[in-house]
Formats: structure tokens, C-alpha cells, sequence
């Protein structure tokens, strides 16, 4: 019963967190990436804790989304340059996004964030 219970608290977390994101990252992201848990791509939970405490953490996440690319992650795929599309204000509130969720509970191993 204590793990239903646990199951349905993660669910409804999740959600909480699918229902704040931006469209871009519902529309364009999605497809790679999750909230919670790795897909082809990383969480984004494990890239906000990659880039957790990093000065230039916005910076970076927004170079990254607008020039693509890997960024260290190793998933051997290469994310497209601007998101498939995404205009400034778009790429801004998935950055905003990204840097503003919590670092409990993610999957991020010690290995994956030693490369930023």
C-alpha cells in the first residue's frame, strides 16, 4: 500500500511539472526529452542539475538550445539548432524552465556531470 501511495505522489509531481512547461518543450522537446526521466535524451531535471550553481547556467543552456548539439551527454544524438524552430521568447522560457526545477530525485550520475 506505502508504494501506491509513493507512485501516485511521483505522479502527481510529474504532472505538476508537465503541466508548468512551456509549450515549445511540450510541441518540440518532447519527443527527446522528459521531465523526470531520460528518453534519447537527458531529463530535464538532469540538465538542470548539470548547469545547478553554474554562474553562466542560463547562458550556456541558451547557447545550447540555439546552436544545438550534444553537450557532453554521450546519448549519440545531436540536438537540432534552435529546437526545431524555436524563436527567442520560446527558447527563454525554456531556459527559465529548465533552471528553475528542482535538483530531488534526479537520475543524474556522478559520470554525466562531470562533462558541462
Amino acid at each position: 500500500m506505502k508504494y501506491i501511495v509513493l507512485i501516485m505522489c511521483l505522479l502527481i509531481d510529474i504532472n505538476a511539472h508537465a503541466a508548468d512547461m512551456p509549450t515549445i518543450a511540450k510541441d518540440h522537446c518532447g519527443g527527446c526529452h522528459a521531465v523526470e526521466m531520460k528518453l534519447y535524451a537527458p531529463s530535464f531535471r538532469d540538465i538542470a542539475i548539470k548547469y545547478r550553481g553554474d554562474t553562466d547556467e542560463v547562458k550556456k543552456l541558451t547557447e545550447h538550445i540555439n546552436n544545438g548539439g550534444t553537450f557532453g551527454w554521450n546519448t549519440g544524438l545531436r540536438m537540432p539548432a534552435k529546437g526545431l524552430g524555436a524563436n527567442d521568447r520560446e527558447i527563454k522560457a525554456m531556459v527559465d524552465f529548465i533552471a528553475g526545477l528542482s535538483i530531488a530525485g534526479s537520475s543524474l550520475s556522478i559520470a554525466d556531470s562531470s562533462s558541462k
